[in-house]
């Protein structure tokens, strides 16, 4: 990605693992917390939200091949956004 100020991807990183135990937890219970899902559904667009934001005005000095990179991942992250938004509302849905 050659970026010049590195820090922001350890941040990230750090960021991704507290995300990442949070989402552990929230599928492990066993009962699904509609109010947890919608939060994480948030944070992904937020993720998405993000990623066009960084590639629309190239910030960080992110090499050509980062910034596809990132479009990737935000395609990526919108896609399990939408499929979890399809799941809660069928959980939503009388059987």
């Amino acid at each position: 990605m050659q970026v010049s100020a590195t820090s922001i991807l350890i941040v990230i990183g750090v960021g991704l693992l507290l995300f990442e135990t949070f989402l552990w937890w929230v599928a492990t219970r066993p009962h699904i917390n509609r109010t947890l899902v919608k939060s994480i559904i948030i944070q992904d667009w937020l993720w998405v939200i993000g990623t066009v934001i960084i590639c629309v005005f190239q910030a960080f000095g992110i090499s050509t091949g980062g910034y596809w990179l990132m479009v990737a991942i935000g395609g990526l992250v919108g896609t399990f956004a939408i499929l979890q938004s399809m799941f809660l509302r069928r959980l939503n849905k009388p059987v």
